[in-house]
């Protein structure tokens, strides 16, 4: 896939970081599966990606324990969605 960033790299797969920031509280989800722009570093995330990652760090993000126990869960996907726009 070309980056509509810079339109001059190619993403490809790899895992990035999104942070969400809700009522003073930061949340951070680490090695979420990607698409990353080689040459801007641009990152695509899934739809079922977002999905999975939202409804993982929502409970935290709202003060109520999360589903998991605080557990890491692993989440995988296809990236059609850039990192920026996950959640709006």
């Amino acid at each position: 896939m070309t980056c509509i960033v810079g339109h001059n790299g190619e993403a490809q797969p790899r895992t990035t970081t999104l942070t969400f920031h809700r009522d003073g509280q930061t949340v951070v989800a680490n090695e979420v599966p990607a698409e990353v722009c080689e040459n801007c570093g641009e990152a695509y995330v899934a739809e079922d990606v977002t999905a999975k990652v939202l409804e993982i760090v929502s409970p935290t993000t709202t003060g109520r324990t999360p589903r998991d126990g605080g557990r890491h869960e692993q989440v995988t996907g296809r990236a059609s969605r850039r990192a920026g726009e996950v959640g709006r």
